[in-house]
């Protein structure tokens, strides 16, 4: 089977609190204005999100659980599997920052 994961992107957040890009952040789900209270915000969302993502952690998630050919995608514009994920599925999802895209996506398959 194929897969396609997508989730807030720790690495991303990491680089643009380090760089004290508060604008990259959101105010949602609650109105903070500190680029801490935002960083919590975006990886924690009221509690709705358990750990951060990161592109290591995902991969050492996934393989352990047997998956393979695990390949890391943009939101909207990237998959690996145009067989399986087409443009309806990409039309929905959403992004304003591809070099420091908020989703983390990865593909993968398991035979």
């Amino acid at each position: 089977g194929k897969i396609r994961i997508g989730g807030p992107n720790g690495d991303s957040a990491i680089k643009k609190f380090v760089e004290g890009d508060k604008s990259w952040f959101y105010d949602y789900p609650d109105k903070r204005q500190s680029i801490g209270g935002r960083f919590e915000n975006f990886i924690f969302c009221r509690q709705e999100h358990l750990t951060i993502l990161t592109q290591s952690f995902l991969q050492e998630l996934l393989e352990s659980a047997g998956f393979t050919n695990l390949r890391f995608c943009l939101p909207v514009k990237e998959t690996n599997f145009p067989d399986f994920i087409d443009e309806m599925v990409l039309a929905k999802e959403w992004e304003t920052t591809y070099d420091a895209p908020h989703t983390l996506l990865v593909e993968a398959e398991k035979v």
